[in-house]
Order: C-alpha cells, then sequence, then structure tokens
C-alpha cells in the first residue's frame, strides 16, 4: 500500500512556506515524527537539534529522491548510533556502509537541483512498512502537522 502525499505549502506567489520531513530520533524513547519545516538550513538544523548539517546522503526509491541530513559533528560530540535510521537506510537500499548513522537523522526530498522539498511518498511508506512511524488515520491525507507515532519496534509486516 503507497501512501499519497499532498504538495508543500506555497504562497499565492509560488513560494514553499514549508515542506514535510521525517525525524528518526537516535533516543529510541522518543516517537519519529513527521514534521513541517521551513525549507531552510536553520529550520532543518534546528529539527536536529542544532549545529551544522550534513547531507549524509542522496538516494532514490523508484522516480523518488531523498537526502538524510545528520549533525556534521556527530562522531565529535559521540552522539548516540542511530539504529532506526540503519534500519530505514536498509529500507531504502543505502548500500553505503562508510557513514555512521549517529545522532538524530531527517529525511526529506530532494528535486533535480538537490533542494529540500516533501519527504517523498515512498520513503513515509518504507517507514511505516518498517514500523517506524504508524499508519495515518487517512492514508490519503499526509498533510496535518501532527506527528505520527512510532512503533517501539520495527514491526513485521
Amino acid at each position: 500500500m503507497l501512501i499519497g502525499s499532498r504538495s508543500s505549502c506555497v504562497t499565492a506567489r509560488g513560494r514553499v512556506e514549508a515542506i514535510r520531513a521525517l525525524r528518526i530520533p537516535a533516543d529510541s524513547r522518543e516517537h519519529c515524527s513527521l514534521l513541517f519545516l521551513a525549507p531552510s538550513a536553520v529550520a532543518l538544523s534546528d529539527a536536529l537539534g542544532g549545529g551544522l548539517l550534513d547531507d549524509a546522503y542522496y538516494g532514490a526509491v523508484g522516480p523518488d529522491c531523498y537526502c538524510l541530513y545528520l549533525d556534521e559533528e556527530r562522531l565529535t560530540k559521540r552522539l548516540e548510533l542511530n539504529h532506526r535510521a540503519a534500519v530505514m537506510a536498509a529500507r531504502l537500499g543505502w548500500e553505503n556502509r562508510s557513514t555512521c548513522l549517529a545522532g538524530d537523522a531527517l529525511l526529506v526530498g530532494a528535486d533535480s537541483r538537490r533542494n529540500d522539498v516533501d519527504v517523498p511518498a515512498s520513503v513515509i511508506t518504507a517507514a511505516w512498512r518498517g514500523g517506524l512511524i504508524e499508519q495515518p488515520e487517512e492514508p490519503t491525507d499526509l498533510s496535518a502537522p501532527r506527528s505520527l507515532q512510532a512503533f517501539d519496534a520495527p514491526a513485521h509486516r
């Protein structure tokens, strides 16, 4: 089942004011959440707890491109390994084993110029199938600015 999506929050002049992003905390006691964020480095950094952003990985699920952001200083800060981000990376077919997935992670969509856009529906579906988030009450409506709570352990579907 593919979960659909609506477009970003756009002004009358066509300017994107907010994009949907999937936040995957390193702390397994915190729920993963679908957030609305301004498409700016400051807003994305704030969602990860501040600090410099590292666009650690660009990938694609079919025609849908995405970017995984991490704290650039995650090794220096000795941030906790993010096992759920590793599960998500595996679900998305990420083969790169050289990047340390530590600290909170943020997944957003990426257009052809690598601008940040809504996290693709295919990525949200992979997160749901991997047990990271619960299925929204209305699968075709992901525009509600509320968190999608995660299961404590990945569910096998």
